[in-house]
């Protein structure tokens, strides 16, 4: 019996001890991506602990059953987006959509083929507008497709969802620190139930999955903004759940509005939960205008133009590409940005070397 309380005793003590060192060294690695302005939002906690990938600028948690992120984080600093506002831009231009994950199995990974004809975007999650001023790599891990994107509406992708990102990188521009999680949601249709006396809605899931390792489309997406100021005397909050579609662009981006207890409850993670009681921080549209670019600011040219971007990588043949190309060109266009230049220029070399191996 002594000898069995020794054991026990020192089982407890060792365990302790271990436990101790790996809270040590966690708090270690905590302490120092918080220096990395771009993580530092991991100061309110993570989300989840599950299938974690830290890349340069975000962190991400995959699903590795739907082959996309469970949620993505990141932060923007006004005083290094200040910064690096001077200094030589990465090109997204450069960057390829890519299946190879840090640590995802293969078998658990999407890949290009899976989105290709398939009716639906690759959309970022951290969007790569936010990661230019890093380096080429920092870039190119935004396009990690597990990662990083999930199968997004086309429409909604250009456009609602567009000014949604504008919307969060202008707040850097006000906010010392902008804290983004946003990720996937599946939330179930509600129907009216069959009898009559029945007052509780049906609820079904229903949603697509794409490509022969069938990714997961989300019927929603979500957004939760933690903004703060002067050392967190000055903070705001803000949760949107946009469906995954097309939206009428006159609609308010309060009409989306919910609240971070909502996001939880359907996403199963803990948001901005230490260091702060966020349910006591005020509303972010309380705080600023919760107005997305309009017609001033984001015209309709531009927003044309990044929609024919997207059809220009899609062309499958020098036929489909020459007749879209013609298809810009006939919308004289007072300037065709260098990006959508940039698109065409770089399918038709693609396509044109697509040519040359067929006929060797």
């Amino acid at each position: 019996m002594r000898r069995c309380l020794i054991f026990f005793s020192t089982g407890t003590v060792t365990g302790l001890f271990l436990s101790n060192v790996i809270d040590h060294l966690h708090s270690q690695r905590s302490s120092r991506l918080e220096r990395n302005p771009y993580l530092n939002f991991i100061k309110y906690g993570l989300p989840s602990s599950q299938n974690l990938e830290y890349y340069r600028q975000y962190i991400t948690s995959i699903d590795y059953a739907r082959r996309i992120p469970s949620w993505v984080g990141y932060s923007l600093s006004r005083d290094y987006l200040s910064k690096c506002s001077c200094q030589p831009k990465s090109p997204r231009t450069r960057s390829e959509f890519q299946s190879q994950c840090q640590m995802v199995p293969t078998e658990f990974q999407a890949t290009n083929e899976d989105y290709y004809d398939s009716g639906w975007s690759r959309g970022h999650m951290a969007p790569a507008g936010d990661h230019k001023y890093g380096s080429q790599e920092a870039m190119n891990e935004t396009f990690i497709l597990s990662a990083n994107i999930v199968p997004q509406d086309l429409d909604n992708n250009g456009n609602y969802w567009q000014r949604i990102e504008y919307f969060t990188r202008n707040l850097a521009k006000q906010f010392d620190f902008v804290h983004v999680i946003t990720g996937p949601l599946f939330i179930p249709n509600e129907q009216k139930s069959l009898d009559a006396d029945d007052d509780f809605p049906i609820k079904q899931m229903a949603y697509n999955v794409i490509g022969v390792n069938e990714v997961h489309v989300p019927t929603h997406l979500f957004k939760c903004v933690l903004v703060e100021n002067q050392h967190q005397r000055d903070m705001g909050v803000g949760c949107f759940v946009i469906p995954n579609e097309p939206i009428d662009r006159n609609r308010p981006l309060t009409d989306f509005a919910v609240s971070l207890a909502n996001v939880e409850r359907r996403t199963g993670l803990h948001l901005f939960h230490k260091k702060i009681h966020v349910d006591e921080v005020p509303f972010l549209c309380d705080k600023t205008s919760c107005e997305l670019l309009g017609k001033d600011a984001m015209s309709r040219e531009l927003i044309e133009q990044i929609e024919y971007a997207r059809k220009v990588r899609r062309c499958k043949t020098m036929e489909q590409l020459q007749k879209l190309w013609n298809e810009v060109e006939s919308k004289r266009y007072g300037t065709i940005d260098r990006w959508l230049t940039s698109a065409y220029a770089k399918r038709l070399a693609e396509l044109d070397t697509q040519k040359l191996k067929h006929d060797d």
